[in-house]
């Protein structure tokens, strides 16, 4: 889960809610929830530098220089969660 410092608690409490055995909420099995932080969001979690503007047009200003780490992120993170360090846990995608 990304944004691990503001969301992780919250993501907690609902699982807990939808996955306890004691309550009629029994409607999601066990899982391991991991939160991620991140120091920089705009470098970590956006997409490479583009000047294409969503909408199709062509922008003078591309997205600020620090941003566009995003594809490097997501393969660190699929490392870590399918790499040896996730063979102990059973994952499914």
């Amino acid at each position: 889960m990304l944004d691990g410092t503001s969301n992780f608690l919250l993501l907690v409490g609902f699982i807990n809610f939808m996955s306890g055995r004691e309550s009629v909420n029994s409607q999601i099995p066990e899982v391991i929830i991991v939160g991620i932080d991140t120091s920089d969001r705009i470098r970590d979690l956006t997409p490479p530098l583009s000047q294409i503007s969503p909408s199709g047009e062509n922008c003078a200003d591309p997205l600020p220089n620090n941003s566009g780490g995003g594809e490097s992120s997501f393969e660190i993170l699929a490392h870590y969660l399918t790499g040896p360090t996730a063979a102990p846990m059973l994952i499914t995608p």
